[in-house]
């Protein structure tokens, strides 16, 4: 299964460096998009790749797919229903997923099952960032607002 032609892209896709790059552009793509609601993004993308690294770390030898996962399922959930854009930037995003998980299969690092894991506990991390994030605003943001209404 190995052919030369997609050694170099490989090699390329599975540096140590890439994924922070990855990440950067990514938090600048959300802050310039949405501006202050890109913060919280990043936060919710920052709390969801690092419960995917503590998860697969700890028990999966696939750190790379899960955080890759996560951050592409934060950006899916909150930019996926956008303009043309931010729908070609969500496709982009889970395309790096993808060839990331299939990046470290080709190269050996881990087998398809370790790759698929790592890559369903990103996902699963990005859904439950999510879901915290929208039970504190309509249950503690929502409910404040509601006691102590602006007075105007």
């Amino acid at each position: 299964m190995v052919y030369p032609v997609a050694d170099n892209p490989m090699v390329f896709l599975h540096t140590p460096n890439l994924p922070g790059a990855v990440f950067v552009l990514a938090g600048l793509f959300m802050v310039v998009r949405r501006g202050r609601d890109g913060l919280v993004m990043l936060f919710l993308a920052l709390f969801a790749v690092g419960c995917a690294g503590w998860i697969a770390s700890g028990l999966l030898p696939s750190v790379h797919p899960a955080h890759s996962a996560a951050l592409a399922g934060l950006v899916y959930i909150f930019f996926s229903r956008g303009d043309s854009g931010e729908k070609l930037y969500t496709a982009l995003m889970v395309l790096y997923a993808f060839l990331v998980a299939w990046t470290g299969i080709y190269k050996g690092v881990y087998s398809p099952g370790d790759a698929a894991a790592g890559m369903f506990a990103g996902i699963a991390c990005s859904g439950l960032a999510y879901t915290l994030f929208a039970w504190v605003v309509k249950n503690i943001v929502h409910l404040n607002i509601l006691k102590h209404p602006a007075r105007g």
